[in-house]
């Protein structure tokens, strides 16, 4: 799995800044407790616009996904959102 986690921390690193600052935070703590199980949820959330994930992080809007929607809670509540 850390072939997994190294390849999920390079597409961490996004275009739009207020992105790369909350996924750069989040590696830095909660990132390594994240369950294997939920890797997968994590790499789909990466898949994503990055407009859209900027929203879902900072709770402006919802991802349709149920997972998604789960994994974003998590990250904002790992994040003290």
């Amino acid at each position: 799995m850390d072939n997994v986690r190294s390849r999920i921390r390079c597409h961490c690193r996004r275009g739009l800044r207020e992105l790369d600052l909350l996924f750069g935070r989040y590696l830095a703590g909660g990132f390594e407790t994240l369950p294997d199980g939920r890797l997968a949820d994590f790499e789909r959330l990466l898949e994503q616009p990055d407009l859209d994930i900027l929203e879902w992080l900072t709770g402006k809007s919802a991802a349709r996904d149920e997972e998604l929607r789960a994994l974003c809670a998590e990250i904002r509540h790992d994040l003290g959102y």
